[in-house]
């Protein structure tokens, strides 16, 4: 029995992402290089140095690690993606802490650091290679947890894009890190 209504479904087929070389490139060069930095870091430490790895969330989500050099000093790495424009975003920080950020209290940190973006977007404005290359200036609160190894942090950084081209701009973030 027929009705008159013919019934079409659309099948929309599954395409897998397709694999682009200069993409994984430079996915391998950012996590080689946090690698890298956290493993120099880690060499030359003294008993007292603590690590801390999270994540973060902002103009820059992603992963978060911070070793402590010292009470008063720290390296910070973060590994992020944008996932509207596609993007990754590299950064690496040395910091100076107040005192009390590491005994329960809420401190303060500042310090200098660089920056590394490289994707979709970035390469498409890009002529020379597909990475903007850039110096920030992070300052922020931290408080480091007692009674568990929890910190939890909230940063903004102005920064400025050196390569290609010259650009200012600005960054913020806020997560936590599980200390080691």
């Amino acid at each position: 029995m027929k009705t008159g209504v013919e019934m079409k479904t659309e099948h929309k087929t599954f395409t897998p992402l397709e694999f682009n070389p200069l993409k994984a490139r430079y996915v391998a060069l950012m996590v080689s290089l946090l690698l890298s930095v956290t493993l120099i870091a880690l060499k030359p430490m003294r008993a007292h140095a603590k690590l801390g790895v999270g994540v973060q969330v902002g103009s820059h989500t992603g992963l978060s690690a911070q070793l402590d050099i010292n009470r008063r000093q720290a390296l910070n790495a973060s590994l992020s993606y944008h996932l509207t424009q596609g993007w990754l975003k590299l950064t690496l920080d040395h910091r100076l802490l107040t005192s009390g950020s590491r005994g329960g209290q809420l401190g303060f940190y500042w310090g200098v650091g660089a920056l590394m973006s490289m994707g979709a977007s970035v390469i498409k404005n890009s002529a020379w290679g597909g990475a903007d290359i850039g110096a920030r200036a992070p300052f922020g609160l931290e408080l480091t947890l007692r009674s568990i190894p929890l910190q939890f942090f909230a940063e903004v950084a102005p920064s400025v894009l050196l390569l290609p081209n010259v650009a200012l701009g600005f960054m913020g973030a806020f997560g936590a890190r599980w200390r080691f």
